[in-house]
């Protein structure tokens, strides 16, 4: 059963793997064609590069710090060989994935290292606890753990800097990961013993949290949908009924204009009359007036144009 065990152990290996360059599209455009095939062939070359380079840090230093920086140098090559984006932004998709890396390689070892103290009473090395099988697949399902958390807060630190917009819902989102990890926690330290089937148990808690995290953004995502679109459509709304109160207002315009014309129309008829009897005093008033109440209604017109 210790296959069992392992293919559960490495299968996380994949699943960070995949959150890594998912973290990638997300934050950066990708430069090639084929995304799909360059995605699974990311995924492969840094399972492997950690298959490789961590056992011969391990041996060479007794510690995983070699290995540690190899992978950070990776991974930036990676972002700039199949990525582009501007400085800031490859600069946030590679701490979306090494800070929570080298974060959950800093917290794995004390936690293990206390679970293992308690069940088996021994004061492990770090050579020691990748060495026994049973030790280092607890360590990968633990890490992994602590990465879900991380990345999750990551991603929503992003989401919330692009969106200019913090929703409660997203509190949700952060809290949960922390309470998987506090439950796994109680599991493996209440556990007699380290063996397949708590690892196996293990991982399909691992699993089980993913697919809550991911149906919770899922969740949020769509809530966020709906609410831009309702934004969207009170804007819509407004700017419909402002020009619906502009037309009106022309329209008023309009009739005034209309009323004015034939008032004029026959105010000029009353003034060639007048012109025949040469009653230049008369003419001269309604000018005014006319002139007048020109003055005032393109005045008023002039007033509503601008509120």
């Amino acid at each position: 059963m210790n296959w069992l065990m392992t293919v559960c152990a490495e299968s996380i290996y994949i699943i960070e793997n995949f959150m890594i360059v998912l973290a990638f599209v997300i934050l950066m455009k990708y430069k090639g064609k084929h995304l799909k095939i360059s995605v699974i062939g990311q995924v492969l070359f840094i399972y492997l590069f950690q298959k490789i380079s961590t056992p011969l840090s391990i041996a060479l230093t007794g510690e995983n710090s070699l290995s540690v920086i190899a992978n950070i140098l990776v991974e930036v090559i990676i972002s700039i060989i199949f990525y582009k984006g501007t400085f800031w932004r490859r600069t946030f998709a590679i701490i979306s994935y090494l800070l929570p890396a080298l974060l959950s390689e800093a917290l794995v070892w004390p936690l293990i290292h206390k679970i293992i103290m308690r069940i088996e009473g021994i004061d492990a090395t770090y050579q020691m606890i990748y060495e026994v099988v049973e030790y280092r697949n607890l360590a990968t399902i633990l890490c992994g753990q602590i990465i879900l958390i991380l990345w999750v807060m990551m991603l929503l630190l992003w989401r919330v800097t692009i969106d200019n917009k913090w929703i409660k819902e997203y509190l949700l989102f952060m809290i949960i990961p922390v309470y998987q990890l506090v439950i796994f926690f109680i599991y493996y330290n209440s556990c007699e013993k380290i063996n397949v089937p708590s690892i196996v148990t293990g991982w399909f808690l691992y699993i089980f949290g993913i697919g809550i995290d991911v149906a919770i953004l899922y969740l949020i995502s769509g809530m966020l949908k709906r609410v831009r679109l309702e934004k969207e459509l009170s804007e819509l709304y407004q700017k419909r009924k402002e020009e619906l109160e502009y037309y009106v207002q022309v329209n008023g315009h309009m009739e005034n204009v209309r009323e004015l014309r034939h008032e004029f129309a026959n105010q000029l008829q009353v003034i060639y009359g007048l012109m025949e009897e040469k009653d230049t005093d008369k003419v001269r008033m309604m000018l005014d007036a006319i002139h007048e109440n020109m003055e005032h209604v393109f005045a008023d017109v002039s007033d509503e144009v601008k509120v």
